[in-house]
């Protein structure tokens, strides 16, 4: 990920913990399988909120990262997701 692309978004406490929410909202509420998950939508959403992300290797790394972040849950399988409660 280059980091100077992302250091105004995800790189930046104060608008992480602006959009919190707006994170969130990408993932749905209840368990639901990566397959089901329409990852080019949420891409496509985080560019919406500005995350300036560049390619698939990119966005997985920016998922694992809102995963870290505590924005997704995944299940202990690996294989299920679903939004954090906070």
């Amino acid at each position: 990920m280059s980091r100077t692309l992302l250091e105004p978004t995800l790189g930046n406490p104060a608008w992480m913990a602006e959009h919190r929410d707006d994170l969130r909202q990408l993932f749905p509420e209840t368990w639901t399988l990566g397959a089901n998950l329409n990852l080019m939508a949420i891409g496509f959403k985080l560019k919406l909120l500005g995350v300036e992300w560049r390619s698939m290797d990119e966005l997985s790394r920016i998922l694992a990262f809102l995963t870290k972040y505590g924005v997704v849950i995944v299940g202990e399988n690996g294989t299920q997701f679903r939004r954090s409660a906070r």
